[in-house]
């Protein structure tokens, strides 16, 4: 079970980057596997724990010692596939585990490891405005990334008009 919720939690995007980015200090690679650890304690200790209940220890965990609040509900996800886990590990199925390796390594090679994160001068906005953006986002269309020549200006005798660096 610790290498099941081990591997879990290093494929959760949020802990991953909270990691990256040192949010817990300069030992968060090391609070992520003490969070794995307790995590799996707690649910051979406590065969009633639930998914919410789990989903209460990720979020404490993570507003305690990395300083951040979830938006994006991944939490829960993260608590299904642990109790889940759990469930298939104490009904004996041995190839649980297999799966799970098999499919973290598949991840890390599709570069899962590495969470950029783009930030632009709009990131401060109100949180009914994500979803205005990701509308807009199909209407925009990209920026030009080459500068082309302009098109040159004939004028009625046919004579092409000459424009200097300055005034393009």
């Amino acid at each position: 079970l610790d290498l099941a919720i081990s591997l879990t939690l290093h494929s959760w995007p949020a802990l991953t980057l909270a990691v990256q980015h040192s949010l817990g200090g300069p030992d968060s690679a090391e609070k992520r596997d003490f969070l794995a650890a307790t995590l799996s304690e707690l649910l051979l200790a406590n065969p009633s724990m639930d998914e919410e209940d789990v989903e209460d220890v990720l979020l404490q965990y993570l507003t305690d010692e990395f300083e951040i609040e979830l938006e994006d509900n991944s939490e829960v996800d993260v608590a299904y596939r642990v109790v889940a886990w759990r469930g298939k590990l104490v009904a004996g199925e041995g190839g649980a585990v297999e799966e799970l390796e098999a499919g973290y390594r598949a991840w890390k090679e599709r570069g899962g490891q590495k969470i950029v994160v783009h930030r632009g001068a709009d990131d401060e906005e109100s949180e009914g405005s994500e979803e205005d953006d990701a509308m807009d986002v199909d209407d925009q269309e990209a920026p030009e990334l080459v500068r082309t020549k302009p098109v040159p200006e004939v004028d009625e005798e046919g004579f092409t008009k000459v424009v200097g660096k300055k005034r393009r």
